[in-house]
């Protein structure tokens, strides 16, 4: 199609469109600005017989969009393409250069406009006029018209008068911009303050929520396609990502959640020293970046802007905005508000952190000081019970081969299994190993296996919830857990019910323990040292003792001579209980009769050290003077001599002085496991009976 060069009618008719289309924006608010530009584009595309008008412009982050567009009756408005993403030649040429391009034919176009020539061609055209629109010297966009049913010419004439057009366009475009911009900002930073006022009264348990929300709300407003929060690990120096964003429909994006330093060195010293990293496209990285290239060639995105997170001078992680496949520019205004967004975020995430450090601060104070609280409330119960062997006393070679193998496994940590008779000691060997050993710093918690009901055993060993069973008032730390980093010594351990034995056995396998009551297991440190006046051999071999807990005990076993077997140690121990106890009981002994040392050191002592201490109490009572006086104390502990003289030789005395002697070892306790009748063998009640044909009688005072 030809239009002939206009004539005066035709100036008039110009000078009349130009009227109108200046009136159209005078004064026009933003909001109406669209609507009018849709309404002049009709008007310009019939004065100039196109086919196809349009208008696009530069938005805030640098690309092209098509905004506007016009088409004749009969032929498809323009498609959504960009001039810089299917026009490239004609986008740098009237984008970047403010050049005018005018095609009366594909044929004029230049040989490396390929890609051009392809679209345009896709789209049917035959002719095109592209005007730069300009504000301010700059281009803000281009206005384009095309023929689409036949070629077309475009006359000087005519083109200067589209190019007084494009001006009025370019001054609208120019304006909306400006007035675009400014909302955009002012939305920037109403959001930035909201998002501040947020977080500034957000309870710690509430700031992950928030942070999702931020990242949303942010990632629209600056049009990406996913916005991300990661947080560095303190120890590994691995960037996790904590909190995600994506856009609505948009396919998500395959990443790593967790990110090493040493895959991404670059970024990783970027992010460190507090530098932000914009990328517009990847070309942007520098040289040295070889595996950040890599990265974002096999991941995206295509631009990025990542702003690290600081708190107190340290970066803890880092927000990122991106387009996976769009590059995009990154105006410094933008960058610094992204910056103070970033701010915003470290705060939040610092205060979360410290309130949360805090917490478990508190809650360990807590669980600090319920267990020394617990600690103390053992302690005062100890000090109740006297020991008045407050050191190891003798030095007979039986017991220096103990102390020598005390002196072996104390430092090692392994469980020790200590066997002996009643009284012989064990204890104060268990407390031995205990204060030769790396742990002679945290307690030494002793539990009487025998002494505890089995059904308060477990509750003593591993402690309970408040109400975990009928009585359970408050929760309560089992002995493992006073003596956590300590030793637990378990006192005559044969006794322990099966039931309670496997339990034991796994916690000493796994080192952990869970309350009665509670669903969480938590981890000991602790040393076992167990001790038993039984045979464990025998009772393995009945089943009413575990093999594997034996061999996870017996790791070193030690054997504590009874004191019949170290006799030479029984004029040292009867000074040092004389000494010990003497003042407390109002007396004051210089010597001992020869031959009173001789019955004491000639006497079995069945009950051992114990039975020992006893008689010494018994004769510092009975002796007002200066020298101890033993006759009325070992009437009760009768001299090996005197037993032998009146061995029993019928078959009722012997049954008599067997069943007084179990019982005078078990300290004329006859019920229980390990006591009389079960050491017998008998039922209690068969037990009695027989004290009844026998004549057997509770001394006073037993």
């Amino acid at each position: 199609m030809t239009v002939p060069i206009p004539g005066e009618r035709s100036v008039h008719e110009f000078e009349a469109l130009l009227a109108e289309l200046s009136g159209r924006f005078i004064n026009v608010v933003p909001d109406a600005i669209d609507g009018r530009l849709e309404e002049t584009l009709a008007l310009v595309g019939v004065f100039a017989g196109a086919d196809r008008v349009s208008i696009g412009h530069l938005v805030v982050d640098g690309a092209f969009q098509r905004t506007h567009r016009w088409a004749r009756e009969g032929f498809d408005p323009t498609a959504d393409e960009t001039l810089t993403s299917y026009y490239p030649w004609l986008g740098e040429r009237v984008l970047a250069r403010g050049e005018r391009i005018v095609l009366t034919g594909l044929a004029q176009l230049h040989p490396e406009a390929t890609p051009d020539r392809a679209s345009l061609e896709a789209r049917g055209v035959t002719s095109l006029a592209v005007l730069p629109l300009r504000a301010g010297g700059a281009v803000v966009g281009a206005l384009a018209l095309s023929t689409v049913a036949a070629p077309h010419d475009w006359p000087p004439v005519l083109l200067h008068r589209l190019g007084l057009v494009a001006d009025i366009f370019g001054a609208v475009l120019g304006r909306s911009q400006i007035q675009a911009t400014l909302a955009w900002h002012l939305a920037f930073e109403r959001l930035l303050a909201e998002t501040s006022a947020i977080f500034v009264g957000a309870a710690p348990e509430a700031v992950d929520d928030h942070v999702l929300d931020a990242l949303g709300r942010f990632g629209a407003l600056l049009d990406v396609d996913r916005s991300i929060v990661s947080q560095i690990d303190g120890a590994g120096g691995e960037l996790s990502s904590t909190h995600q964003w994506i856009r609505p429909g948009h396919p998500e994006w395959r990443v790593p959640d967790v990110i090493r330093a040493r895959a991404l060195p670059w970024l990783a010293r970027q992010l460190i020293e507090g530098r932000p990293i914009v990328l517009s496209r990847i070309g942007d990285l520098p040289p040295e970046a070889v595996n950040e290239r890599r990265w974002a060639e096999r991941h995206g995105p295509a631009a990025t802007a990542v702003m690290p997170l600081r708190v107190n001078g340290t970066t803890v992680g880092a927000v990122s905005f991106g387009s996976i496949q769009r590059e995009r520019d990154w105006p410094r205004d933008v960058v610094e508000r992204l910056q103070l967004f970033a701010q915003i975020l470290g705060n939040a995430i610092g205060r979360k952190r410290a309130d949360l450090e805090l917490r478990a601060s508190l809650a360990e104070n807590e669980r600090l000081r319920a267990r020394l609280e617990a600690e103390n409330v053992y302690l005062r119960n100890e000090v109740k019970t006297v020991f008045d062997v407050d050191e190891i006393v003798g030095r007979s070679p039986a017991l220096r081969a103990v102390l020598h193998k005390v002196d072996q496994v104390a430092a090692t940590g392994v469980a020790v299994l200590l066997l002996g008779e009643t009284g012989s000691g064990k204890e104060l060997i268990a407390r031995a190993v205990h204060a030769r050993s790396g742990r002679n710093g945290r307690p030494f918690i002793a539990v009487n296996c025998a002494a505890l009901p089995p059904t308060l055993i477990e509750s003593e060993l591993f402690g309970h919830e408040k109400g975990a069973f009928t009585g359970a008032t408050q929760a309560r730390a089992g002995r493992f857990e006073l003596a956590d980093g300590g030793t637990l010594f378990l006192d005559e351990i044969g006794d322990l019910e099966p039931a309670m034995q496997a339990k034991l056995l796994r916690t000493l396998q796994e080192g952990e323990i869970q309350r009665i009551g509670s669903a969480r297991v938590q981890k000991v440190d602790v040393r076992v040292i167990a001790a038993t006046n039984r045979d464990l051999d025998a009772a393995m071999r009945e089943g009413r003792f575990r093999s594997d807990l034996y061999y996870r005990l017996g790791v070193f076993p030690i054997e504590v001579p009874a004191l019949r077997e170290r006799r030479d140690d029984i004029p040292l121990l009867v000074w040092h209980f004389i000494q010990s106890r003497q003042r407390s009981l109002g007396r004051q002994i210089t010597h001992i009769a020869d031959a009173a040392m001789d019955v004491l050191v000639a006497y079995d002592w069945p009950g051992n050290v114990r039975e020992l201490q006893n008689v010494i109490d018994r004769a510092l009572i009975l002796s007002p003077g200066p020298a101890l006086r033993l006759e009325e104390a070992l009437k009760v502990a009768p001299t090996r001599a005197a037993r032998s003289a009146a061995s029993p030789e019928t078959l009722r005395d012997a049954e008599r002085a067997h069943i007084i002697g179990v019982l005078e070892r078990c300290a004329w306790i006859l019920e229980g496991r390990g006591q009389a009748a079960d050491r017998l063998g008998l039922r209690p009640s068969t037990l009695r009976n027989r004290m009844r044909k026998l004549d057997i009688q509770r001394p006073p005072g037993r």
